[in-house]
């Protein structure tokens, strides 16, 4: 039915989301349920391969998307509700010229951060780039993050969520490699902040070309000034 009805549709954007449902199984449920319909997806994706250009669908069935697809999309958001661990990414990073905007959501990007490392120069065309993720990346994680976007010249907006998990000292070099993007107009960051010494530290790292900043801060330290209060200069300079 689900193949039959498409076939009718002039689709240039496909959404697949997993169903909400709760319960211990839930991880197990949401994996059968793609397997169930796998045949589906992949007779609409290889149907539409000349008109499709937004995909958004879960990480876990990267690998099975054919390359003639992902070389048109301009859009592409990725999910995972646990870890990411397909290897299906360094095929995504040598397909998807052309891609104007990924978005990862996951609990930890373990393929992507991976991919992204050892190939840098991936996604050439870029603007665009949020990541959304539970947990703080490691050290390796980390550096092949910031590697692989400070090779984004085109890059327009960037945003890091890992729900507060990272620290100051921890977000500095990605700011540093940031601010030696020229085009970056739009920055999302969260942060854990001890002091306040740590926190003007962090407030001095942050790009001032950006336009428009989203902040999320989770402050730890008991100092009089709190971070609104710390936050003025960036207020009065138009950077928040």
């Amino acid at each position: 039915m689900l193949r039959t009805t498409c076939n009718k549709l002039p689709l240039t954007s496909l959404l697949l989301y997993r169903a909400q449902f709760s319960g211990a199984d839930y991880e197990q449920y949401t994996h059968t349920a793609y397997e169930l319909h796998r045949a589906e997806v992949a007779a609409i994706l290889t149907a539409y391969r000349e008109a499709l250009v937004q995909l958004a669908a879960p990480c876990a069935a990267v690998k099975d998307y054919p390359p003639h697809v992902l070389s048109n999309l301009t859009y592409f958001h990725l999910q995972y509700e646990m870890e990411d661990t397909t290897d299906g990414f360094h095929f995504m990073c040598e397909s998807c010229s052309q891609l104007q905007s990924l978005k990862i959501t996951c609990f930890r990007p373990v393929g992507f951060l991976a991919a992204v490392g050892e190939n840098p120069a991936a996604l050439p065309r870029l603007p665009y780039l949020k990541t959304w993720t539970f947990e703080g990346l490691n050290t390796a994680q980390r550096d092949g993050l910031i590697i692989f976007v400070e090779s984004k010249k085109r890059l327009r907006c960037f945003d890091y969520s890992d729900d507060c998990s990272s620290n100051a000292q921890t977000i500095v070099p990605l700011l540093s490699a940031l601010r030696s993007l020229p085009t970056l107009r739009v920055m999302g960051i969260d942060v854990a902040i001890g002091n306040e010494g740590v926190f003007r530290t962090f407030i001095d790292h942050i790009p001032r070309h950006v336009t428009a900043l989203r902040l999320s801060i989770e402050y730890r330290g008991g100092d009089a000034h709190q971070p609104d209060t710390l936050l003025s200069g960036l207020v009065s300079s138009s950077h928040l």
